[in-house]
């Protein structure tokens, strides 16, 4: 079964706060930090229900001004990946940024880059090749995928059209 797309913001929001955390600190205190979080009873499953106690969490162990940079790395990184505008300042609360593009990304139906579903189900299921071979190719540009159904488009090969 297919998970809806506030599932998989959820996934992706904890994603991009661990390739954030590991772009920043490296991969031992990413480690340490989800060792940290589990101590104070966050499971890696729980960091984007709990995002308020992670950031407060955050806020402890780096202070408020890294836990402020760790947090905007994230949600412009969130913001690439669902192909929304990262024009928004350092100042200003960063949980409303995070609110509004959850909001845009469940009313609008917006997959993530990295998704699933990134291009369409007509694209990515069931496609073979020519010579009968299953086509494992990742295009990640929506109706792209469909460009080899395109190929008798303009061309009259029946007799009877």
């Amino acid at each position: 079964m297919r998970k809806d797309v506030a599932e998989v913001f959820l996934d992706t929001l904890n994603m991009v706060l661990s390739e954030a955390l590991e772009a920043m600190l490296g991969p031992r205190v990413r480690d340490e930090v989800y060792h940290v979080l589990g101590r104070k009873g966050i499971s890696l499953r729980d960091v984007p229900a709990r995002f308020d106690d992670v950031v407060e969490i955050l806020s402890e162990t780096f202070g408020v001004l890294g836990a402020k940079v760790i947090v905007f790395k994230a949600i412009a990184e969130l913001h690439r990946e669902y192909s929304q505008p990262t024009d928004f300042s350092f100042v200003g609360t960063l949980r409303d940024k995070l609110l509004i593009l959850y909001e845009g990304v469940v009313s609008n139906h917006i997959w993530p880059r990295h998704g699933e579903d990134a291009d369409s189900f007509f694209d990515r299921e069931w496609r073979i090749r020519d010579d009968g071979s299953p086509d494992n190719s990742t295009i990640q540009a929506g109706w792209a995928g469909l460009y080899r159904y395109k190929k008798g488009v303009g061309s009259n090969r029946s007799d009877t059209w």
